[in-house]
């Protein structure tokens, strides 16, 4: 299929004259990346899938959260210190303040993008750089600042208690349930932070 040379248009070229405007050149630099769709496979058949620090940049945000290869994903991180055991560990749904300073400080670390509901996931527990305990499933809860930053069920400008409310009933099935409909009335939610 042949494309369209607009340079050769009567009417743009009638129309750069009259906006005093010059064509100029486009260059950019940016390069096609495509996601191994083995990743995808892997996500849809185990629930999750470990992702390196380039292919998290590959990741879309549409109406606000995550999205994979047209698949909604929770990103969460493998490897959890050990002396935050007992404060639990978060996942993430939307590039929120949390989760935006690890990718911004490139973390070392290894990002797990899943489509779990059950909210248990594996996880290493690591203290001082070593692996403490290898493969340890343990709930998850949801990360508040995901909640603010998509106003879940109105999280952002809830009293104390209804936030409280809205941490602990968050159900990730319910949320799919929300996110995989295209019909999502996007009024309902404050945009998320551009990337």
């Amino acid at each position: 299929m042949k494309l369209i040379d607009f340079d050769d248009m009567p009417e743009m070229k009638a129309l750069l004259k009259t906006m005093g405007a010059k064509r100029v050149a486009w260059v950019t630099d940016n390069v096609w990346n495509a996601i191994d769709d083995d990743k995808l496979s892997e996500i849809l058949a185990a629930g999750e899938v470990e992702v390196s620090m380039d292919e998290i940049d590959d990741i879309e945000i549409v109406d606000g959260v995550f999205l994979y290869k047209g698949q909604r994903v929770i990103i969460y991180i493998r490897d959890q210190v050990y002396k935050y055991y007992e404060q639990g560990y978060k996942f993430h749904f939307t590039k929120c303040s949390t989760i935006s300073d690890a990718f911004i400080n490139k973390r070392d670390t290894r990002y797990v993008l899943s489509v779990r509901t059950d909210g248990y996931f594996s996880i290493n527990l690591m203290n001082d750089g070593e692996v403490v305990q290898r493969g340890l499933i343990e709930p998850l809860k949801v990360c508040r600042n995901c909640l603010r930053s998509i106003n879940y069920q109105g999280y952002s400008t809830a009293g104390r208690e209804r936030k409280d409310q809205i941490y602990e009933e968050f159900e990730l099935e319910e949320y799919f349930k929300k996110y995989k409909r295209d019909d999502l009335n996007r009024d309902d939610f404050r945009k998320s932070n551009e990337w």
